[in-house]
């Protein structure tokens, strides 16, 4: 009959631990290393994307607003502005006395 003593399999066991420890911690360092190189590269072509794309919309957003807050700074009321806000009420006032474009619909009741 075949006899192996306890020290030998524990010997045995403790090696293919040692082992099977080995290969999982270089799988692990793998798995670590390509997600951070594909992060890198992805982060790249990320900031290559915004500084093709984005920087010059952002540019033309930008345009955009200077022109808006441009207009609105020549209202009547608004600050800085040589107007005043009787001059803003008066305004109001003629833009509500303006007709529609369009012919209101006149309302009817209807059951259901």
């Amino acid at each position: 009959m075949l006899t192996i003593a306890i020290s030998d399999v524990r010997d045995l066991v403790l090696v293919l631990w040692g082992a099977v420890s080995i290969l999982l911690t270089l799988i692990v360092l793998i798995v670590v290393a390509a997600i951070l190189w594909f992060g890198r590269k992805g982060t790249a072509a990320l900031h290559r994307l915004l500084n093709e794309r984005g920087v010059p919309q952002l540019a033309r957003v930008q345009k955009l607003a200077d022109q808006v807050r441009d207009r609105t700074a020549r209202l009547p009321g608004a600050p800085g502005s040589e107007a005043g806000p009787g001059e803003l009420i008066s305004a109001v006032q003629e833009l509500k006395e303006i007709e529609p474009p369009f012919r209101r619909r006149i309302k009817s009741w209807r059951p259901f």
